[in-house]
């Protein structure tokens, strides 16, 4: 029997990346039955336990076969996804990769998995790299990351004027500023 199995790292990604739709539609076209197909949704390929491969990996028994869009799907640890294919291989269970034209129904297809793992590993790890010096090249310009703050000092030394000089209640300073309620106790927290 087929089974299929998607996954995308963030809900964004599903609405736009590789979606879960078009891997879905790769896997149909390939023959497997849409019943299936088991999909995990916001969940890295850098974790090892993922709900909807794990209740796949329960269904599976000698002969069938598991078909992925793409290397990247199944696991981007190429630890993991090494000793997952180890052990569906003896399981007597073939990994069929569409975009990599790669299964590991013989010795090449298995070493294959191996480099191209040990390719998106790196590329991952050099991913992180760049991110992390970005973020120090950042704060030794002295830029913050997050959104900018809404309300300026402007805005915090009326509130600290308005909790000294105040005969009205907070909800009566909130509006005399024009802030929402919520966001003045915010600032009032700051005054303090």
């Amino acid at each position: 029997m087929k089974f299929g199995y998607t996954r995308v790292s963030t809900r964004g990604q599903a609405r736009t990346g590789y979606s879960l739709q078009a891997q879905r539609d790769v896997l149909i076209q390939s023959g497997v039955n849409e019943a299936n197909i088991f999909e995990d949704a916001g969940i890295s390929g850098a974790k090892s336990s993922r709900p909807a491969l794990d209740e796949m990996l329960s269904k599976l028994r000698p002969d069938d076969e598991v078909v992925v869009p793409a290397l990247s799907r199944l696991g981007r640890n190429l630890t993991d996804l090494m000793r997952l294919v180890e052990t569906l291989t003896k399981q007597q269970v073939t990994v069929r990769f569409l975009s990599e034209s790669i299964d590991t129904s013989s010795a090449t297809g298995r070493m294959m998995i191996g480099i191209f793992g040990a390719v998106a590993e790196m590329e991952r790890e050099q991913i992180a790299e760049r991110t992390a010096l970005g973020r120090e090249r950042s704060k030794a310009l002295g830029r913050t990351g997050g959104r900018p703050k809404k309300y300026g000092s402007d805005t915090l030394k009326h509130v600290a004027r308005m909790e000294e000089n105040s005969g009205l209640t907070v909800k009566q300073r909130a509006a005399a500023l024009g802030i929402p309620l919520a966001s003045y106790y915010v600032l009032r927290k700051q005054t303090v």
